[in-house]
């Protein structure tokens, strides 16, 4: 009973989330996320291939969320939730931590 419970909650938020479309006021916050002048050129040179604003608009991003994102790489979209949820928001990152392949390794470093 538990295991079906909890595959189950995530299944329902999926659900409740799709099909919520962004409001206009919600699309001027990501079109002004991706046309901020700040970010960096090779993020822009991306967005063709991305597709930034439909895909914040998917995820239903708006001003005020809080919004995690798992193992974000080189920041692409991080640059992107951090803008569009704004100072009333926040953006939160989690990266695994790279362990050591030799213990000797792991002892240089805490010495240093």
């Amino acid at each position: 009973m538990r295991f079906s419970i909890v595959l189950a909650a995530p299944l329902i938020a999926a659900v409740t989330f799709i099909g919520q479309p962004a409001s206009p006021k919600d699309s001027d916050g990501i079109a002004a996320a991706v046309a901020d002048p700040a970010r960096p050129e090779a993020d822009r040179q991306r967005d063709a291939n991305r597709k930034p604003a439909e895909c914040l608009a998917f995820a239903g991003v708006k001003p005020g969320d809080r919004v995690a994102e798992l193992m974000p790489g080189g920041g692409y979209f991080t640059r992107l939730f951090s803008k569009t949820v704004g100072a009333g928001g926040m953006s939160t990152r989690w990266c695994r931590r790279r362990r050591p392949t030799r213990r000797r390794t792991c002892r240089t470093s805490l010495r240093a």
